[in-house]
């Protein structure tokens, strides 16, 4: 006779909820494939099932001896489960920890994803050790499917807060080939650090960004990623890392996605649009950025303000830096026409370029 499966399965998760930044109360472990097992698996566990019932009922002396000596260790087990389980659930971490290290098994997922939420929500650098060991072990002895997505996002978090991105965008690409879907909160952090670092980060970020927009797509029930979904600030943060590469084509791409996501832009995006104008070279657009932000009803920041100043003054055109400068001084709102006036001037004087550099061709033909 077959006995049924039990009711996990390889596409199942444990979950589990400790209080931090965002809701730990939904995981999202995604697998883009579930078949169902085929036959001959089944048999096997069927088998395996029988095996075991087989040999509980082999010999009932030999059955009550197995218990006799079981039972101890069992209950042991069980009652140091059920105490890390209640240190947890009363935010006591550290003693949580001491008797995690004296555990001589793995406790259950659901102390082991609580433990690791509340060591990295610690965000200290013992915490962040303590975490990484758990990690460490679990990955040694190939138990990391006992961590859910949370437990994960909130320890790659904590190692970008820490200063160790490389750990934590390795750890975002674990969990991504796992099937797992992280917290947008938790990989927005990571993007957002690898924006702006050295040695190719904004690249990586591109890529990353890249990775998980496609597998959400993926879903057309957006309920089912809803956490995952890129919002407004996860899109600042890669469209930074445009600006930081110079990258206009890339960044006029991810900017007309924002819609899809059904986001739309605020301050700080055209904040980072003037810094990439000035990082193109693209004097001219300023202007038009700015009448955008008022056209949208944005409320300007002095962020705005300085970004304007900064990229004129990397522009060399000082006057118009001083024009503005005096007319933030004086309350008034008309820095589009302060701005077009200095496009104007740079035109009128590209035109007189033009026109004496045909001149000084026509006398040297001559």
């Amino acid at each position: 006779m077959n006995l049924p499966l039990p009711s996990s399965s390889p596409c199942s998760s444990s979950s589990s909820s400790s209080s931090s930044s965002f809701p730990l109360t939904s995981t999202f472990p995604l697998t883009l494939r579930c078949p169902s097992p085929p036959l001959s698996t089944n048999s096997k566990l069927t088998g395996q099932f029988r095996l075991q019932t087989a040999t509980n009922h082999i010999n009932p002396t030999t059955k009550g001896l197995s218990l006799a000596t079981s039972i101890p260790a069992s209950t042991t087990s069980t009652k140091n489960d059920q105490t890390l389980l209640s240190l947890l659930r009363q935010r006591k971490t550290e003693e949580a920890w001491i008797l995690y290290t004296q555990i001589p098994h793995l406790p259950p997922p659901t102390c082991l994803s609580r433990l690791v939420s509340q060591l990295s929500y610690q965000n200290t650098p013992l915490s962040l050790r303590r975490a990484q060991a758990i990690l460490t072990r679990l990955r040694h002895e190939r138990q990391l499917h006992r961590l859910d997505a949370n437990s994960l996002g909130l320890l790659a978090v904590s190692a970008t807060k820490s200063g160790q991105l490389s750990y934590a965008f390795s750890l975002i690409n674990s969990m991504l080939r796992s099937g797992y879907l992280p917290h947008v909160k938790a990989w927005s952090a990571v993007l957002s650090r690898l924006a702006s670092a050295p040695d190719g980060g904004p690249t990586l970020a591109l890529k990353l960004f890249d990775t998980i927009t496609r597998r959400v797509r993926r879903f057309s029930d957006v309920t089912m990623v809803a956490d995952s979904r890129p919002d407004t600030a996860a899109f600042n943060n890669v469209l930074n890392a445009c600006a930081n590469l110079g990258d206009g084509k890339m960044f006029l791409k991810l900017f007309e996605e924002m819609p899809e996501f059904g986001l739309e832009p605020d301050i700080l995006t055209y904040n980072i649009m003037i810094k990439l104008c000035a990082r193109c070279n693209r004097k001219d657009l300023l202007v038009f950025v700015l009448e955008r932000v008022i056209e949208k009803g944005i409320p300007l920041c002095m962020t705005t303000l300085h970004s304007l100043v900064a990229a004129y003054v990397g522009f060399g055109d000082l006057e118009t830096v001083e024009r503005m400068v005096q007319a933030m001084r004086d309350g008034r709102r008309d820095l589009c026409k302060i701005l077009r006036e200095a496009n104007l001037e740079d035109f009128n004087e590209d035109e007189e370029n033009e026109i004496l550099n045909s001149n000084q061709i026509g006398v040297k033909c001559v």
